[in-house]
């Protein structure tokens, strides 16, 4: 009896276990063109968007990656305008641009992070994560906000 208990319990573990890594994505690192390094999925290629502009005299860099597969987006900015400081500024003007219907999502902070979570996630509403450093912001946009938020945690900027 004791032997069977024990068999069941080994094969409810590999079962769990199984299942559990079945729905993890796998990241590797990727250098988003000296700007910072973070990891995304595996076999995930990106199409680069630039957008450089002079507000008063003041430069502005944007650059906007998207998958080949649209379900992530991830854009980096580059402003004087902003500043570490300004990052609660800078995630509420994202969240109110993203979602002028408030109502429909949460803030959050894990770490470094600033997570924007809508109340239902669905081809409208996805969920956002947000660092900064300096004057440099970085906002990832997906269908998944576990793998957005391990993507966030390993940015490292240049």
């Amino acid at each position: 009896m004791d032997k069977r208990l024990i068999g069941l319990f080994i094969v409810l573990f590999i079962l769990f276990s199984t299942i559990g890594s079945v729905g993890a994505v796998k990241l590797v690192n990727k250098d988003f063109d000296d700007h910072f390094t973070m990891k995304v999925p595996k076999g995930m290629h990106f199409q680069k968007d630039v957008n450089e502009t002079t507000e008063d005299g003041i430069p502005n860099q944007q650059i906007s990656y998207l998958s080949d597969s649209g379900n992530i987006g991830i854009i980096y900015s580059d402003s004087p305008v902003f500043s570490e400081n300004s990052t609660a500024f800078f995630s509420q003007q994202m969240f109110q641009g993203m979602y002028p219907d408030l109502s429909k999502c949460y803030e959050s902070h894990e770490g470094n992070l600033t997570i924007l979570e809508p109340v239902t996630t669905n081809e409208q509403y996805y969920p956002i994560v947000i660092l900064s450093k300096g004057n440099e912001h970085v906002v990832i946009i997906g269908d998944n906000l576990s793998t957005i938020k391990k993507m966030g945690h390993s940015l490292r900027f240049d």
